[in-house]
């Protein structure tokens, strides 16, 4: 399991209206964002030390900031993936999510004996999310202090998330990029090929094993 905040591109409920000039400034936001996920900081950093960058999430309105948390729930098998877009990363959201995710993997013919997670107070600490651990009758492992490639499947999933959906293109308001997540979601899981599965799909995989 992973989790990782999703920066807003546009004020809750409400639509970017955008001239000509601040789409452009949209789409170098997104093509920095994109580069950044690749390891190479240096246009996010740019733009991201202008004195003007809080505008970005709403220069029509009041000035908004904020994040959205991406809970994702990764097969070490199939790499059968689930998802879910939530307001924070509290323990009684992962402990939803987690329930979510058991139900969603147990469709598809998966039981969950073990999860791995990072090394976050919400998976350490909390009271919800160890509870829902123990309802499932899971083992629950964290992992290794500064190593987060001991949850490599998940975290990488997570950056072919981010470069494949949440940055793949230019999104006019944060609704549109959630409407695109299922879709994508979809391809990942049905579609797309894995080189570690043979170039078959998660659910592909998932078939062969029921």
């Amino acid at each position: 399991m992973g989790r990782r905040a999703v920066a807003a591109v546009g004020g809750v409920g409400q639509e970017l209206v955008t001239t000509p000039d601040f789409d452009r400034v949209i789409e170098a936001y997104h093509l920095a964002l994109g580069q950044l996920v690749k390891g190479r900081p240096d246009a996010a950093t740019a733009m991201f030390s202008r004195q003007d960058d809080v505008t970005l999430a709403n220069p029509f309105g009041p000035v908004t900031r904020g994040y959205e948390v991406l809970h994702v729930a990764v097969d070490d098998a199939s790499r059968l993936a689930f998802v879910r877009l939530l307001p924070d990363d509290r323990g009684s959201s992962a402990a939803r999510f987690l329930v979510d995710a058991a139900a969603f993997f147990a469709d598809h013919g998966i039981r969950i004996e073990r999860i791995m997670t990072d090394r976050a107070f919400t998976y350490r600490l909390s009271r919800h999310f160890n509870g829902a651990v123990q309802a499932l009758h899971v083992r629950h492992k964290i992992t290794h202090p500064y190593r987060p490639q001991t949850n490599g499947k998940a975290e990488r999933f997570i950056q072919t998330l981010l470069s494949e959906w949440a940055y793949a293109r230019l999104y006019r308001s944060n609704e549109e990029r959630h409407r695109a997540l299922p879709k994508w979601l979809r391809y990942y899981n049905y579609s797309r090929p894995h080189t570690a599965l043979k170039g078959k799909s998660p659910m592909a995989v998932c078939k062969q094993r029921l």
